[in-house]
């Protein structure tokens, strides 16, 4: 594609949805990363996230973002708005999506076993979901 042409809405909300995602795994991981006691959790969790999370389809986070594209006033869609759009989007694709889930011989999220292995990584996700959105809404002022 050349610099004249512009994509079409879905394409470029697809696109914006995907460029997100640093975002989310910057928010969940840069402070942890390094930390003596949960460095490798922390490391970890941004593997599976970056694993399991990019490359899907996206439907359930796009439609978050979609939904908010048509149903709020232009005028209302600031970069703010967009952004936590965005990240709520982000949020509903990481509880209810994800390439993994049951998929490539992996039982969800990374976790081969199955068992408390998999809920724990559930549990982390639901977290992780959960700390972002928190993030999104808090920088609401």
């Amino acid at each position: 594609m050349n610099g004249d042409q512009k994509l079409d809405p879905y394409d470029q909300a697809k696109q914006d949805f995907i460029q997100h995602f640093s975002q989310i795994v910057k928010v969940l991981t840069e402070d942890g990363v390094g930390h003596p006691e949960t460095g490798d959790a922390i490391a970890r969790l941004k593997e599976v996230l970056e694993y399991n999370a990019v490359g899907g389809k996206y439907q359930r986070g796009l439609t978050v973002l979609i939904a908010f594209q048509e149903l709020v006033e232009p005028r209302k869609q600031d970069a703010d708005s967009v952004r936590r759009a965005l990240t709520v989007g982000w949020c509903v694709e990481l509880v209810r999506g994800g390439k993994g889930r049951r998929s490539r011989g992996f039982t969800g999220w990374g976790c081969s076993g199955g068992g408390r292995d998999e809920l724990e990584m559930n549990f982390s996700v639901c977290f992780c979901a959960l700390a972002v959105t928190g993030t999104a809404i808090s920088a609401e002022g």
